[in-house]
């Protein structure tokens, strides 16, 4: 049978969800032996352009698509960013619009009253500021350290705005709320969990403006050690909106004006490598993945696209937003009550195993523990370093790691070596901070009787399973939107080359990093044309039947930019092109060298060679 997309699009039917393994479709299309070879890589450039997708050696289709192969998103003469993210949103089935209901009650929330309601402490006087990207539009957290009232050591507070007072359970709000249950962040723009009125206006922390928080207070010893944690619904006014550009300026040493607030940076700073020491003596994993950086001016049109910085004011708020996530997650445990828990788990046997034989294959002795500490992990990772070789195991140790999910069970956080873990922190953009709100705001009440402690645990296993793949397919929408504006960048850099690393490999080509700017492109497999390139799932590579080259993930790689198609999100590109004499004295990047094959003689001509 001669094969077209027409005719395997028409295998799977109208409907989604149907998979087949590559025998069954050349099964079904009566595909002869001479033809799979050239069937094979028709598939993966089929999987290339969305037509078809691919999971575990199953190809399979998300939505009825065009049995013609145009895609939805094809085509950049009429490309309009708004109108690919719209796409990208609906893809996904994400909800649109808030309800009118919703809207409504977000519109008739009241500030902070005075007085102040029944229960609800004033911490208005202390010298809380904000730490957060130049752009952002939602402030959830706000930090400050003070002396402690009784003893030395230093107090940290954490304020984390009061969402709960503004969503009562079971209205509108909490209904579009979980619907969503987190916000998604595309360049230049974010489709909230909250209306705008909510969370960009009264539940923001914005700065000399009154607002409900729920606060954390955690004081430490002289020594980093926590002795004792209190927690309350107060009132607070952020003294300073931060970037965390100007925060690193401080603690870089510029001089601020207010007096109270250079003295609580003093002491953050103290504080802040204290607990950073305590994270790394516990085996906390040290992962730093570089992250895209799209910048943009003010009529939203791409200016560079960096890796984005790491300053330690990022550091200095992590961890300490971790301390307070730790600190409610240990109170819940503590008192009996139910949350919902950030729980990272420990890796598969049976992918440490396999990582372990990887890297012998590679020379490099990873622990021989069937489940090595996240300690002992950190140590093998700063002796691999990070050349092609080590950048290659970084990446596929990540790989044999399981992703962080959220349960009503306690199973503690692997990644930070922690056995109690939530998330309280960002309940503007997350809906699980937003349950744990209304948890530790029953105890504060003593409220949390037999009869709310039952629902709570009844209900939360489903609603954790929820969040977390809420939480997945944003994280999805929010990489395809990414990629649409790198293409729409790199327009404008068609037949440039470029350095950069191997940063995936898949059945349909390898994607490559480069480092200026810091996009990821494509070389389509039909663009490797000196082999016939076999995947190994397994070791992340692809293996070449005739000549043995090898690529794999940290390879270096010189390359060209061939073309570009936003609407898409697709940049593609090419080798770099070398001169004949070059090209047979070198490897070509991440690969080794073919070997000389040896004269074929037949033993009639060396019979006659021997008799001369």
């Amino acid at each position: 049978m001669i094969f077209n997309k027409k005719s395997v699009l028409a295998l799977f039917g109208p409907e989604t969800g149907k998979e087949y393994l590559l025998k069954d479709m050349i099964r079904k299309l009566s595909i002869r032996p001479h033809q799979r070879r050239a069937f094979r890589q028709f598939l993966n450039a089929m999987v290339h352009g969305d037509m078809l997708r691919l999971r575990k050696g199953r190809f399979y289709r998300l939505g009825e698509g065009d049995p013609n192969g145009t895609l939805s998103l094809e085509g950049s003469e009429d490309y309009d960013r708004k109108d690919v993210f719209r796409k990208i949103f609906r893809e996904y089935e994400w909800p649109g619009k808030f309800s009118r209901e919703a809207v409504n009650q977000a519109i008739r929330g009241k500030g902070v009253p005075d007085p102040l309601p029944e229960g609800v402490e004033d911490w208005r006087h202390l010298p809380f500021v904000t730490i957060d990207p130049a752009d952002a539009r939602d402030h959830d957290d706000a930090v400050a350290a003070l002396d402690r009232p009784k003893g030395e050591g230093i107090r940290l507070a954490v304020a984390i705005a009061d969402v709960g007072r503004y969503v009562p359970e079971g209205s509108a709000l909490e209904r579009d709320a979980q619907q969503r249950a987190t916000s998604v962040y595309v360049p230049g723009s974010v489709h909230p969990m909250l209306p705008e009125e909510l969370s960009a206006g009264l539940c923001s922390l914005r700065e000399m403006e009154d607002r409900f928080a729920m606060a954390a207070f955690l004081d430490y010893s002289p020594t980093g050690e926590l002795e004792k944690t209190t927690f309350a619904e107060a009132v607070i006014r952020s003294r300073k909106r931060m970037s965390y550009e100007e925060a690193q300026a401080v603690l870089d040493g510029e001089t601020l004006k207010d007096p109270e607030l250079a003295a609580s940076f003093d002491r953050m700073n103290v504080l802040f490598r204290q607990l950073l020491k305590a994270a790394e003596k516990r085996g906390a994993l040290e992962l730093d993945i570089p992250e895209a950086w799209i910048r943009m001016d003010d009529s939203g049109a791409v200016t560079d696209i960096l890796p984005r910085p790491r300053l330690e004011a990022h550091r200095l708020v992590e961890v300490f937003m971790i301390a307070a996530n730790e600190a409610v997650a240990l109170h819940l445990v503590q008192k009996g009550l139910p949350g919902l828990f950030r729980v990272h788990e420990d890796p598969a046997p049976e992918k440490i195993a396999a990582f372990r034989d990887l890297a012998r294959s590679l020379g490099q002795p990873f622990p021989e523990d069937p489940l090595p500490s996240a300690k002992q992990i950190n140590r093998f990772l700063r002796s691999i370093g990070h050349e092609e070789e080590g950048r290659y195991l970084h990446i596929m140790l990540l790989r044999s790691l399981k992703q962080a999910r959220y349960t009503a069970v306690n199973e503690g956080h692997f990644g930070l070596a922690l056995a109690h873990y939530c998330h309280f922190t960002s309940p503007i953009r997350r809906y699980p901070d937003l349950e744990i709100h209304r948890v530790l705001k029953r105890m504060l009440r003593k409220t949390a009787d037999r009869r709310y402690v039952a629902r709570m645990r009844s209900r939360l296993p489903e609603t954790g399973e929820w969040c977390s793949d809420q939480e997945r397919k944003a994280e999805k929408i929010e990489r395809k939107a990414r990629q649409v504006v790198m293409a729409e960048y790199m327009g404008r850099f068609l037949g440039e080359s470029f350095a950069g690393t191997v940063s995936g490999v898949t059945e349909f080509g390898l994607f490559v990093q480069i480092e200026e700017p810091f996009v990821e492109g494509l070389i389509h497999i039909s663009n490797l044309r000196d082999d016939y390139y076999r995947y190994e799932e397994e070791r992340a590579t692809l293996v070449g039947e005739r000549t043995g080259n090898v690529f794999r993930l940290g390879d270096r790689a010189e390359v060209q930019l061939v073309s570009t198609d936003p609407a898409r999100g697709r940049v593609d590109f090419r080798f770099l092109p070398q001169s004949e004499e070059e090209r047979r004295k070198t490897p070509k990047p991440g690969r080794k060298a073919a070997p000389k094959r040896r004269p074929i003689r037949s033993k009639r001509r060396i019979a006659r060679k021997r008799k001369d």
